[in-house]
């Protein structure tokens, strides 16, 4: 932690001659080997990470610099650690991706379409990336070759309804009901 670059090791040959910068485990880090006098220690965040031998003043001077120093790398910590954190949403995301069944889920929101929509014909459909074809997932009745594009909003057409399945602003498929031509109560 306390190793000075090679500028402020300058700095402190101008500032006290003959005096020497020690780490916690007493290694000398800068100055003279031959260091004598009184012994400061340098305290920065309730830890003391090193002595000053020999220039009582200079113990301020590095504990100064040791600050600036942690302060000029704290947004670059929380950046790091703001990366890390997306970082493991997206592997938590995609191992969940990788465990969902997309066809029991794909079933069981067509029948839950259906109990408050009375339907004939129903379908989910999905991407896998962006731009890719539509596969269906899941699905009832005859199929519903009319619902293979993707919509932004939802529809309601003489032939039935559709709408988005979307995550994060982006449509990853569409789960559509054909209306019969006939209507009658949705099954209880």
């Amino acid at each position: 932690m306390l190793n000075p670059p090679a500028g402020v090791a300058r700095l402190l040959d101008g500032l006290a001659p003959g005096a020497a910068l020690l780490d916690a485990a007493a290694v000398r880090l800068w100055g003279s080997a031959a260091a004598a006098g009184e012994s400061t220690p340098i305290v920065f965040e309730d830890a003391q990470c090193g002595v000053v031998v020999g220039a009582p003043g200079v113990a301020a001077l590095v504990r100064h610099l040791l600050e600036k120093e942690a302060e000029r790398r704290a947004p670059a910590a929380e950046v790091l650690h703001l990366y890390r954190e997306i970082h493991l949403i997206e592997q938590l995301s995609e191992e969940l991706a990788v465990l969902l069944d997309f066809s029991a889920v794909g079933q069981a929101a067509l029948e839950q379409a259906r109990r408050l929509i009375v339907a004939t014909a129903g379908v989910v459909l999905l991407r896998d990336t962006p731009g890719a074809p539509f596969r269906v997932v899941a699905s009832f009745g005859d199929p519903l070759g009319g619902w293979t594009h993707a919509i932004a909003t939802a529809e309601i057409t003489p032939e039935g309804v559709a709408a988005p399945l979307k995550a994060t602003q982006r449509n990853l498929g569409v789960i559509a009901l054909a209306s019969p031509a006939d209507p009658t109560p949705p099954p209880t």
